[in-house]
């Protein structure tokens, strides 16, 4: 008998008690969404709350003063706090910014494409043999376009010193690979650079 009220006391860690229940964590509590009834007078709106007396576009003035002062002591400008973000004037609202943005869609994809396509090869070249680990084929490269129609076997024939030539006679932003060099002096002073075609724009 002995041997299984001391069984019974191991298996039951509580020791037959009720377990004490965890401490209020009041930062959890009102962090939990939960239906509030609106019974206070201060929840329900009434047809004042909802009348053009509260509308934005025509607010009353905080004193009568402002009526003598430029534009009635109005902030006609843009408001961050009230226009949308991409409101091409003030006082536009949502659904008018998102009308011109839908408008603009097709027009904006469509040069971003051009451009794309003017730096990239977008068609699919996937290599027939190579493949992923479960068969899923790999894209063949490079898909990078090189300026002016050069080649990338002439691009990988290129010297290092002629690259660098190239790109320490001008501005980074103006180097180009693959186009004509007959119309830089710096480059027509280099015979190895005015061989490979590289260029500015």
């Amino acid at each position: 008998m002995t041997g299984g009220i001391l069984f019974g006391l191991c298996s039951d860690p509580t020791g037959g008690q009720t377990p004490t229940p965890p401490p209020r964590d009041a930062v959890q509590e009102v962090q939990q969404p939960r239906p509030v009834p609106e019974t206070r007078p201060e929840q329900r709106k009434t047809e004042h709350d909802r009348s053009s007396v509260f509308d934005r576009a025509t607010p009353a003035p905080s004193s009568p003063a402002l009526s003598s002062q430029p534009d009635g002591g109005r902030m006609q400008g843009f408001d961050f706090a009230r226009d949308p973000l991409g409101a091409k004037k003030p006082m536009q609202s949502f659904e008018e910014t998102m009308r011109e943005d839908v408008a603009a869609k097709p027009g904006v994809m469509a040069t971003q494409r051009r451009l794309l396509e003017s730096r990239y090869d977008l068609r699919p070249r996937l290599d027939p043999t190579v493949k992923m680990s479960r068969g899923k084929p790999l894209v063949a490269g490079p898909t990078a376009r090189l300026a002016g129609g050069m080649s990338w076997e002439q691009l990988g024939a290129m010297s290092p010193q002629d690259i660098s030539s190239c790109r320490s006679s001008r501005p980074p932003s103006s180097f180009r690979v693959g186009q004509s060099s007959a119309t830089s002096p710096a480059v027509r002073s280099s015979p190895s650079t005015t061989s490979t075609g590289c260029s500015r724009t």
